[in-house]
């Protein structure tokens, strides 16, 4: 049937079987339909003959598309037939190399076996030999493991003692290394009244150069800033007269005290920040009303005197400055 080579979905099995399927399947339903009209024409014959006749005329119609399915899908049919055939023909080929390739691959395995055997013995050799190469590279990096933990422990003593000795430098230098870190902590109490005193007249052989510079380099890191200068926290810095705090065995560098609730935030923020960069720095709540014999009995100059102020001004932190303690050990504990 030459003429059907030009139906659609021609050359595809699946194509071929999906249209056929589709017609008969058309043709089965244009039957059914023509069964049922006919039924309802026989029905309404003695009631209503023009009906029956209308159910009569589409009767045939879907009498005429069941033949027209029938004869469309016939050769989809032969067509069906002869792609099995060609298809079943070329796996019967494809199944013929496929045994040959397969008593081929039979005879492969068994010479493979026998040079399996051969190299299962070699190998025997080669797994003791690289059983000892084992033994001896895992001798070798554990002794590789032990140097690396032995040079990372030397390390961190190295970063130990660089650290130590940083912090035993000048004061001055650790504050003006943190000195952003320090002042930004601080602009949040901007205008806080702050009483820088010392351990020994300023600029005295008592009061050393170390002492000098730290206290110098912290008023101006407090201070409102000049254009052009150094950044400062714009508290208002004054200083007092210097108390005998050397002379009582007092060493602990720098201690920052209160009295009034009010100023407890703003002391502790000093401190801390003076504890981020390592400077040792207590601070201390001064509680307590002045004590009249104090003023009498002590010298002005008497550290004890010092605390006598600190708790009597409610408006003040004082800062009292001393020798650097050369280890940070603040309290209370950052």
């Amino acid at each position: 049937m030459h003429f059907a080579v030009g139906l659609p979905d021609w050359n595809s099995l699946e194509s071929v079987r999906y249209a056929h399927s589709r017609l008969e399947g058309g043709a089965l339903i244009a039957f059914a339909l023509l069964v049922l009209f006919e039924v309802w024409a026989h029905l309404l014959e003695d009631e209503d003959k023009v009906r029956a006749r209308w159910f009569e005329k589409i009767g045939l119609c879907f009498f005429a598309i069941a033949v027209l399915a029938e004869i469309v899908a016939y050769p989809y049919g032969e067509r069906n037939d002869r792609l099995s055939a060609d298809m079943i023909g070329s796996l019967s080929a494809t199944t013929t190399q496929a045994e040959a390739k397969a008593r081929k691959a039979l005879t492969d395995s068994g010479t493979a076996i026998t040079k399996a055997g051969e190299a299962l013995g070699k190998s025997k050799e080669a797994t003791d030999a690289a059983g000892k190469v084992q033994r001896e590279v895992g001798a070798v990096a554990k002794q590789a493991v032990d140097l690396r933990l032995r040079i990372e422990a030397a390390s961190k003593k190295l970063d130990d003692l660089d650290e130590d000795i940083r912090i035993q430098g000048p004061r001055s230098k650790l504050l003006i290394d943190g000195e952003k870190t320090f002042v930004e902590a601080l602009k949040a109490f901007k205008g806080q009244k702050v009483i820088m005193v010392t351990c020994a007249p300023r600029q005295s052989p008592v009061q050393t150069d170390e002492e000098y510079e730290f206290e110098l380099t912290l008023l101006n890191r407090l201070v409102e800033p000049r254009p052009g200068s150094a950044p400062g926290a714009g508290w208002d810095v004054r200083t007092g007269g210097p108390y005998g705090c050397k002379a009582s065995g007092w060493d602990r560098g720098v201690w920052v005290m209160y009295s009034a609730p009010a100023l407890k935030a703003a002391a502790e923020a000093l401190g801390s920040a003076l504890n981020k960069l390592k400077i040792n720095a207590d601070t201390i709540p001064m509680t307590g009303p002045a004590s009249e014999y104090a003023r009498q009995k002590r010298k002005p100059d008497d550290l004890a005197a010092l605390f006598e102020v600190v708790a009597s001004d409610p408006t003040a932190i004082y800062i009292l400055t001393g020798e650097h303690t050369r280890a940070f050990n603040p309290w209370p504990k950052p």
